[in-house]
């Protein structure tokens, strides 16, 4: 894991210092260094790179650097509900193949934290019917996948005994200069 770039007197990167595999301390040297390791890794890399001539970090003048970040988020999960179970408005077959419904969820940031609109999208979906798409979708739910009798049976228990519903959670974090 690379922990350091380090530079030479005219402030010019010259090495990547990582651990190896072993724990022990490796310095590689070239004459380009790309930092491209997604944005948290690189600000940690460049703020943990200090020398005298970048006491903040390396391209941290500014002080910006790891500041502004914007994180997304994403989770998804699904229920199964037997058919027998349900109330009557919501066991006969419909003619509806997909549908989808999303909820934006905003919350605010009083002015004096930066006075963002800050929120997210929950997305709830009834899985489109489709006998090829379900085929796959039901077969993978097996280890190894479904195949042949196996996958019979579940299709059967699918499209007959069960209704199927997926969510989706989608959220974002805006980069506050406020402290905590």
């Amino acid at each position: 894991m690379a922990f350091e770039v380090t530079v030479g007197r005219d402030g010019r990167a010259r090495a990547v210092r990582y651990f190896d595999a072993a724990g022990a301390v490796v310095e590689q040297r070239a004459r380009v260094i790309c930092i491209s390791a997604t944005a948290i890794e690189s600000a940690r890399l460049l703020l943990n790179s200090t020398s005298s001539r970048f006491p903040r970090g390396l391209a941290n003048g500014s002080g910006l650097v790891g500041k502004n970040l914007t994180f997304s988020t994403f989770a998804e999960g699904s229920g199964e509900f037997e058919v027998a179970r349900l109330p009557p408005e919501l066991r006969p077959h419909h003619e509806v193949h997909f549908l989808q419904r999303s909820i934006r969820d905003f919350y605010f940031i009083p002015e004096r934290h930066g006075g963002y609109d800050k929120g997210g999208t929950l997305n709830f979906v009834l899985p489109h019917r489709n006998p090829i798409a379900t085929a796959e979708r039901v077969s993978r739910r097996g280890r190894p996948p479904l195949w042949g009798e196996a996958l019979n049976r579940a299709l059967r228990r699918y499209y007959d005994d069960a209704r199927e519903i997926e969510f989706e959670v989608f959220g974002e974090f805006l980069p506050n200069p406020a402290p905590t």
